[in-house]
């Protein structure tokens, strides 16, 4: 389940080259001179879709957040289990954030950049990427 989430994550996010300042806005060069928003695609990789349909969106987080309350109830078996969450909340979508990721999957680069580089207006960004 967390492979299909993390897969389902980074078909919405990655980042390397040089950023052009004419097309990178404002919003993102302010966190870094390399914001992955900024990042060309890589043409060199085949990417066979862009975006994801809002059909699919329910369906991420739907899997994300039934995952999340199976952890919180304290009914994750897997790694010898975990204690129940005292406040986990629900996660939704963010239009943003899906942004920054189509950006970082479209680079093809799954090496580390750093943490500013995903940075997005209402909040800072972690990566998970497994593979």
């Amino acid at each position: 389940m967390i492979a299909l989430i993390s897969l389902l994550l980074l078909i919405g996010l990655q980042a390397s080259s040089p950023v052009d300042a004419k097309k990178c806005p404002e919003l993102y060069r302010r966190y870094s001179a390399q914001h992955t928003f900024c990042l060309p695609a890589n043409n060199t990789c085949s990417i066979l879709k862009r975006g994801v349909t809002d059909k699919d969106k329910k369906l991420i987080v739907k899997l994300h957040n039934d995952y999340r309350n199976k952890v919180a109830t304290g009914q994750e078996s897997h790694a010898g289990g975990m204690p129940k969450a005292a406040n986990m909340l629900e996660m939704i979508w963010d239009d943003e954030l899906a942004s920054v990721a189509q950006k970082l999957a479209e680079t093809c680069n799954y090496g580390h950049d750093c943490n500013n580089c995903r940075r997005v207006k209402a909040f800072s960004v972690d990566r998970i990427l497994e593979t």
